[in-house]
């Protein structure tokens, strides 16, 4: 049987490469891709999700808690006292997100009503 055309996932070091055959493999694959771009798109709807992780991953990294699994409990807890605090916060990031992705949305119209010739993009040096 041939080597299969795929890499082994990061971190396993006992891969089984002959455990999917390649039409399965093929398949899970565009699963895979399919699911990325489902996931891409529910985030994009829900702006939301960006800035409470972004907080969370702020609070983590300032905190550094012993137990991380209990201390995100906690963060996503009804109970906390911050919760509120956490709200208001949020509902401003969200607005200012919402308002960047406008601002994009419409730059982009306006590019594709140019002429090719006038979308010039320089170079980086």
């Amino acid at each position: 049987m041939a080597a299969p055309q795929h890499e082994a996932p990061v971190g396993m070091d006992r891969y089984d490469y002959f455990a999917l055959n390649e039409q399965q493999q093929e398949k899970l694959n565009e699963h895979k891709v399919a699911t990325r771009i489902a996931n891409e798109h529910y985030l994009r709807q829900h702006p939301e999700l960006d800035c409470l992780l972004k907080k969370l991953i702020n609070k983590v990294l300032t905190d550094r808690p012993d137990n991380i699994h209990e201390y995100c409990a906690d963060f996503f807890s009804p109970s906390s006292s911050t919760l509120d605090q956490l709200a208001d916060e949020l509902s401003e990031e969200v607005g200012q997100v919402q308002r960047q992705h406008s601002h994009v949305e419409e730059l982009a119209a306006v590019a594709q009503t140019l002429p090719p010739e006038e979308l010039i993009y320089n170079e980086v040096k």
